[in-house]
């Protein structure tokens, strides 16, 4: 039953709390003037703009709250279900009409009070029963996902579900190989992290957590960036950005330097190195600032800036004796290019017979990058390809794979673009707005870059612009589309609005305000058929065990549905290919019976169809025993099968290896070189060369001279599949250094390192020096670190850049050009243009 609040009663909400919100917060009345600015754009914009039209008024309140407390507590298990009730009771009539409509977000913070209270009493909880008695032969279970399940009804449900909880994750260390009290260390640094994570939590978090909870309210795409996450979202589109060129991470408070980005000023310096520690930065002249213990993403911000403006950097170095050295960086921002998320390609040799190959293209395109919101960037998807497509074909490539698997989108214009590469001319998508308006985009330049056989591979993560271009193209019968039964099916078009291009955002210039991402339209494929929910099927379906995942659109919550509009008025014609590249529904049909056939044959599609089958039977698992026997048992079935899985797929990667060479983009290829160059002319800190050496978590590998210089981040290495191969990996090192190191220690060291927490713990050098010293005689751990990284590689060479893969889908995708080709040359010759319009009239007769 709602409450007619008094004026005096609305007033007193409004000012009362909202500065005891600011006390508690430690904001400014600034920061409180500015984030009430931006929630008040933020939801006239979407209320105005929004593809649904829907109105702010007709939001329901309480709903937001729930959606809300999910985005603080997504696994439901901090949060008390009578919270929920509690906020709801309080806060839904007011929400509205008291406080959002003034910006005001005292609600959102005294919600996340009251999480973080919940956080802080429920991990001193689990710091205390950590310290009591765990009984693991009991019959009890738990289900580690939570996210269909009601919250803990009060205190009591809760302690069962967190001692439950512990329980399970204690038991999956010590079946890992830990001792109790080892795991019982490990739960409690895990659980340190995230009650350090939680402190750390800024003002503008809480607000872009509460905004965003509003705008997934109007669908799950549209959402709320604070100043910083605008300037990472823009970095994604643009493919760049200015800064030193340095990756780092947080380590115990400390900001450290990952690894270097080929190119950058840290690395071209000379100065920086991995492991280094940053603790303070200073712009140009003017006083440092002490960063240790701020939080990396503020650490970031201070390094990056405005390309030709200088940044001064105070580090520990990595391998300093006496841990007070200190050394100032001096450094001049420039941008920098991220060139590994960029297209690349490879040409891969199709085995015919037992002399002759056929060479295909293989061209992998992560995102649709292009100018960022900011203009930044000069990188362009579509002359990115054409240049590895005048390339495949200077190299005489029979066919082109376009794979799109792992594409989540982009930006549209690069997805209309590069659909023209492919086709003389013609519609590419239709792109209708919130007023019912519909525009057609089509390419209409003429300029094709590629004419022969082409197949689009995708995914269910294929999302987006990716779907608009397997779409277009399978309109135009231009590509056979392989993959995942169908893509993601995100058929929507989010436009970034900055609000300080708002009128009262400009007024208030003096304050950097965030922006907004809206759904503001939605695409149609050619036909007039949506790919928003459903997306774009194969034409020839590949076993994935993507399809027993909760990946799709359809698999978010308050997503838009599926519709159809009239098909595109043109003529087909116009996109016809005289030499036959285009496809038919009978074609496509006899290279669907060859892959089911392979299907039934080859090998490599039984082990996908076995992996697929023990995956599904894993996902379907959703209760576990916290019995400790049981799960042994389990555990065992689970090891064997994979140990199996593992044996066979590397035995058929061995065996069904095509040969295959990187093509790369000039850019690519330039900063590639000039790294390596980097690489062999600089040497570590301590004066030794960086090839076949390891240094701060980084192996500098060199396979052989002529070989390019990997640095593997040694983190990454399967140390489990090392110690299932234990006896061989004990002989390979007392043969490579003439030592005589026990099995049983080395297998003690390799289980350290595969159990080591990976941010506090994980120091190679260290682990292997307590657990092997002692085997070493005149040898050091510094002479055994090569021949054991090394060894690793070869267990694990999933690491190396361009390491054999068993890709089956891929495989099949070159498979089917093949088929296509010797098809079109015999039982199925080129349509001429006439022919395909006679064809199409007789259709249009009946």
């Amino acid at each position: 039953m709602k409450t007619t609040l008094s004026w005096f009663t609305v007033a007193l909400l409004c000012v009362a709390p909202l500065l005891a919100s600011a006390e508690r917060t430690a904001l400014s009345r600034e920061d409180i003037r500015r984030m009430a600015l931006e929630t008040q754009l933020a939801i006239e914009f979407i209320e105005q703009n929004h593809y649904s039209r829907m109105s702010f008024q007709d939001i329901d309140a309480s709903e937001l709250i729930a959606s809300y407390m999910d985005e603080l507590d997504h696994a439901r298990l901090f949060l008390l279900q009578s919270d929920k009730e509690e906020a709801i009771l309080r806060f839904a009539d007011t929400l509205k009409p008291v406080y959002l409509s003034k910006g005001e977000l005292y609600p959102a913070f005294e919600i996340f009070d009251v999480y973080k209270n919940r956080a802080r009493e429920r991990i001193n909880w689990i710091f205390e029963r950590l310290e009591g008695d765990f009984n693991f032969t009991t019959d009890r279970t738990f289900k580690p996902d939570r996210s269909e399940m009601e919250r803990p009804a009060d205190p009591a449900e809760a302690d069962d579900l967190w001692d439950r909880r512990i329980t399970f994750e204690l038991l999956q260390e010590k079946l890992a190989g830990d001792s109790l009290e080892t795991a019982k260390e490990k739960i409690e640094r895990r659980y340190t992290r995230t009650l350090r994570f939680i402190e750390e939590i800024e003002p503008h978090n809480v607000q872009e957590t509460f905004l965003t909870s509003l705008t997934n309210l109007y669908d799950p795409h549209s959402t709320f960036f604070s100043e910083e996450a605008a300037d990472e979202f823009n970095i994604a589109i643009s493919q760049s950005l200015v800064g030193i060129g340095a990756v780092l991470r947080d380590e115990d408070g400390y900001c450290v330097v990952q690894e270097l980005i080929a190119g950058g000023p840290a690395e071209m310096s000379g100065q920086i190195h991995p492991g280094d520690r940053i603790i303070e930065v200073a712009q140009g002249s003017e006083e440092p600032v002490d960063v240790v213990d701020m939080k990396l993403r503020r650490v970031v911000r201070m390094i990056r800036g405005e390309k030709g403006t200088e940044v001064r950097l105070t580090i520990i170095p990595a391998q300093a004796a006496d841990p007070s050295a200190r050394k100032v960086v001096s450094l001049i921002r420039d941008e920098i290019k991220l060139t590994e998320n960029l297209a690349r390609a490879r040409i891969i040799e199709l085995p015919k017979g037992e002399e002759h190959t056929m060479p295909f293209g293989v061209i992998e395109l992560p995102s649709f990058y292009g100018a960022g919101m900011d203009g930044g960037g000069d990188s362009s998807t579509t002359e990115d390809v054409k240049e590895l497509i005048d390339e495949l074909e200077s190299r005489g490539v029979e066919g082109i794979v376009l794979d799109l698997r792992r594409n989540g989108g982009g930006l549209l214009s690069e997805a209309i673009n590069l659909t023209g590469l492919f086709i003389p001319e013609g519609p590419v998508v239709m792109v209708r707005d919130t007023s019912g308006q519909v525009r057609t985009d089509w390419d209409r330049d003429g300029r094709l870059a590629y004419e022969g056989p082409l197949v689009v591979l995708t995914s269910r993560n294929s999302a987006s612009a990716s779907e608009i271009v397997a779409g277009a193209l399978r309109a135009h019968q231009r590509a056979i589309i392989i993959g995942d039964s169908s893509t993601h099916g995100k058929g929507t078009v989010q436009a970034p609005w900055d609000l300080n291009r708002s009128i009262r955002g400009f007024l208030n210039r003096d304050k950097r305000l965030g922006t907004v991402k809206v759904t503001v339209q939605k695409f149609y494929l050619p036909d007039g058929s949506s790919t928003q929910k459903r997306g774009v099927p194969s034409d020839i379906v590949i076993p994935s065990v993507n399809e027993f995942l909760p990946i799709g659109e359809a698999d978010l919550p308050n997503v838009m549905e599926w519709d159809k509009i009239s098909p595109a008025d043109w003529d087909f014609s116009d996109s016809l290919l005289p030499d036959g590249s285009l496809y038919t529904d009978k074609l496509v049909e006899k290279l669907r019976e060859r892959t089911e056939q392979r299907r039934e044959e080859l090998e490599e599609f039984a082990l996908l169809q076995r992996q697929i089958e023990w995956f599904r039977e894993r996902q379907e698992r959703k209760e576990y025993s916290l019995n400790i026997e049981k799960r042994q048992a389990q555990r065992e079935k689970d090891n064997a099968f994979r140990d199996q899985h593992e044996s066979e797929r590397d035995r058929l990667r061995l065996e069904l290896r095509w040969d295959q060479e990187e093509v790369l983009l000039d850019l690519t290829a330039k900063m590639r070189n000039q790294h390596q160059e980097k690489l062999l002319e600089s040497p570590l800190p301590d004066g030794r060369s960086k090839i076949n050496e390891y240094y701060q978590r980084i192996f500098y590998y060199q396979p052989s001279a002529d070989a390019p210089v990997e640095e593997i981040q040694v983190v990454r290495l399967d140390y489990e599949r090392a110690l299932r191969n234990l006896p061989d990996f004990t002989e390979h090192l007392n043969e490579s250094l003439g030592v005589d190191i026990p099995q049983e220690a080395l297998e003690a060291a390799l289980t350290t390192l595969d159990r080591a927490d990976r941010i506090s713990e994980f120091r190679p050098e260290r682990i292997l020096a307590d657990h092997l010293n002692e085997h070493l005689g005149d040898a050091s751990v510094d002479d055994l670190l090569p021949s054991f990284f090394t060894r690793m590689i070869e267990y694990d060479p999933s690491v190396l850049r361009n390491a054999p893969r068993l890709d089956i889908p891929l495989r099949e995708s070159i498979r089917i050009l093949a088929d296509w080709i010797e098809l079109r040359a015999t039982e199925l010759p080129a349509q001429t243009v006439a022919a395909r319009n006679e064809q199409r009239d007789k259709e249009d007769a009946k």
